[in-house]
């Protein structure tokens, strides 16, 4: 049988009862079910409201699988100074430095701060280097999951976590046991060609059809978009240079000349001068402005489906599927690094599958 100590604490000049016990998943979701329960980060223990013979309550609630045990007499919990804040912020510091040395993109480099930041955080009350398998599965299981995060944040994390403890500090931390998520199999939202119409159609503003036209017709990552400069649009040539895709790498696109008349129109109303796509305070346009054009054009053209701007580059890629572009060739224009990737767009292009005739047409 599992045992917990419980104590009596003063938490904000309320009586708590504090509950102490080895990491375990399996008592941790027992435990959540109970009233008021919070987790303490600092202290790194959970704790519910008072109730009177506590004790005996907690174990008829939870008899023959839980055993509660009484420790100590009352204590208040300690409110002092982070030890640990000069640690993190060193650690936090030498990420950051090996991130830009190794030139590891602007938006990879916000992402892996962010989520270190975000682990170190919580568990403040803990030396960084003294972090331990089980300070990463607690974290698991109760910021990642508990707040909804995605699969694809928790491989993310585990990347991050690994890129410090292994290499930057050789902690003796094995990754191996900490199982990664299974990946849910989605398939992506894709818009018709007539849906993609209407919804540039209704797009009036030449600069938010720009943008909205740029990023279908070369099928390319919101970040691309906006990294774009004047002088990548080579209209002698008909192709697009685009700068820093994923991964750091480099790759050339094809120009429509349907593209280059809306581009050239925008350019003479607008005139920017570094950035293809410029805000009105700053060198280039934000990706907050960007979704932002698209919600307001998905909302006009009273689109029902799911449209965030990824969908255009799904779209794109279908529609190249559709249109029987060999997919090698997909995979090179939407800058994947495994064709495995690509793939994912044979199974909902539209041809593929009104070809098969239902049987219940037959009956």
């Amino acid at each position: 049988m599992k045992e917990i100590l419980v104590s009596i604490i003063q938490f904000k000049n309320h009586k708590r009862i504090k509950l102490q016990f080895d990491y375990d998943q399996g008592l941790v979701r027992k435990i959540k079910k109970l009233p008021d329960c919070r987790w303490d980060a600092d202290g790194r223990f959970w704790h519910i409201h008072y109730i009177e013979n506590h004790v005996n309550y907690l174990n008829k609630m939870f008899e023959g699988e839980i055993k509660f045990i009484e420790k100590g007499q009352p204590h208040k919990i300690s409110e002092g100074k982070d030890h640990n804040l000069k640690e993190r912020q060193d650690i936090l510091r030498n990420v950051e430095e090996y991130l830009i040395r190794n030139r590891y993109s602007e938006n990879t480099r916000k992402i892996y701060f962010s989520m270190a930041k975000s682990f170190f955080n919580f568990h403040s009350g803990k030396p960084p280097l003294s972090i331990t398998r089980n300070d990463i599965l607690i974290y698991n299981s109760e910021y990642i999951i508990r707040n909804g995060l995605s699969p694809t944040y928790q491989n993310q994390l585990i990347s991050v976590l690994k890129l410090i403890y292994n290499k930057l500090y050789s902690h003796n931390i094995d990754f191996k046991e900490i199982e990664r998520p299974r990946k849910a199999r989605k398939l992506p939202v894709v818009l018709s060609k007539e849906e993609v119409r209407d919804l540039l159609d209704k797009t009036k503003n030449i600069k938010h059809r720009a943008i909205l036209s740029t990023l279908y017709s070369l099928g390319i990552r919101k970040s691309e978009l906006i990294n774009l400069q004047v002088g990548d649009i080579d209209s002698g040539r008909m192709m697009v240079h685009v700068r820093g895709g994923k991964g750091n790498k480099d790759r050339y696109l094809g120009l429509s000349e349907k593209l280059l008349g809306l581009l050239q129109e925008y350019y003479r109303k607008y005139r920017p001068r570094q950035y293809l796509f410029e805000g009105q305070r700053n060198p280039r346009y934000s990706t907050r402005s960007v979704d932002l054009v698209l919600i307001r054009a998905v909302s006009r053209a009273a689109i029902r489906k799911h449209v965030t701007v990824p969908t255009l580059r799904h779209s794109y890629a279908t529609h190249l599927v559709e249109s029987r572009v060999d997919i090698a060739f997909v995979q090179r224009l939407l800058g994947h690094e495994s064709i495995k990737t690509t793939m994912i767009y044979t199974h909902i292009a539209k041809e593929k599958l009104t070809d098969i005739r239902s049987p219940f047409d037959d009956l």
